[in-house]
């Protein structure tokens, strides 16, 4: 037997009466309370982005947020740019969470992407901070196209504000 580690669970692998603690696996068990940051478990389940700005390099729209199943403890949420391994660009934007479990719409505003910025983050959040848990979306600003026009291979520019894309 392999004493033990803290309060959590411990796998240990094992053969017959032999025991493997140098591979031994530990996690720690966290009971949340309502005095505590959002637990991960109830992390937003998705995110749902469409760019209405037409400009490349910014992004304008209305992000949806999609609330885990029988979210508690939670107030409001977060949307905010990251980088590619998820740390933040900037403060971002939040919506209050009117009901645990509806969905979410948070306005963003025109803003210039920054040049690491890989993905849209939400967390759910309270008076006690963010929680761990995440959802997050890929993304892809790009400038939209008019058709080609027959027999070239130009396409036709669209208006500024033209088209929708989706993140």
């Amino acid at each position: 037997s392999v004493a033990a580690a803290g309060t959590g669970f411990e796998v240990v692998p094992t053969y017959k009466e032999n025991e493997l603690p140098a591979a031994a696996v530990f996690l720690d068990v966290v009971d949340y309370t309502n005095h505590m940051k959002v637990s991960p478990a109830f992390a937003p389940i998705a995110i749902s982005f469409l760019d209405e700005d037409g400009d490349a390099d910014s992004i304008a729209g209305t992000a949806v947020v999609f609330p885990a199943p029988d979210a508690q403890g939670l107030e409001f949420y977060r949307v905010a740019l990251a980088d590619a391994e998820g740390k933040l660009l900037n403060r971002g934007w939040t919506a209050h969470a009117s009901s645990p479990t509806g969905n979410v719409t948070i306005e963003v505003p025109a803003t210039g992407l920054p040049k690491d910025a890989a993905r849209l983050v939400v967390h759910a959040g309270n008076s006690f901070g963010f929680g761990d848990g995440f959802a997050s979306l890929a993304l892809v600003d790009t400038q939209p196209r008019g058709p080609i026009f027959p027999g070239s291979e130009e396409r036709a520019p669209l208006p500024k504000k033209g088209g929708d894309r989706r993140l």
